[in-house]
């Protein structure tokens, strides 16, 4: 197989531009290359997408989780959720106005 250069003329299409212009003229090829949650059959076009996927969704559904008790969000880990209370308690109060803040900064 040949193409056509800047200039006008033919050059040998290497086996990779081959494989790549076949790809990208058959839509079935790319579908192919999508990584795929087996969970939940979500597809992703890189792996670590997946990945990221798993980790915040999937997985997360099949390992324990701790839910808020002043809403309904749940999460992974303790110091998360622990985390998270402090926007509903807001324990730091300003000494000078009294204003309460979930972190001391």
């Amino acid at each position: 197989t040949s193409s056509k250069d800047h200039s006008g003329s033919e050059s040998p299409v290497s086996d990779e531009e081959e494989r790549l212009q076949s790809k990208l003229s058959d839509p079935h090829a790319i579908e192919a290359e999508k990584f795929q949650c087996n969970l939940c059959s979500k597809t992703y076009s890189t792996f670590s997408g997946l990945g990221k996927h798993k980790q915040l969704h999937c997985d997360a559904q099949s390992r324990k989780s701790f839910s808020c008790k002043y809403c309904d969000k749940e999460y992974v880990s303790l110091g998360a959720l622990k985390m998270h209370i402090r926007t509903h308690t807001l324990p730091c109060v300003c000494r000078i106005c009294g204003k309460a803040f979930s972190r001391p900064w």
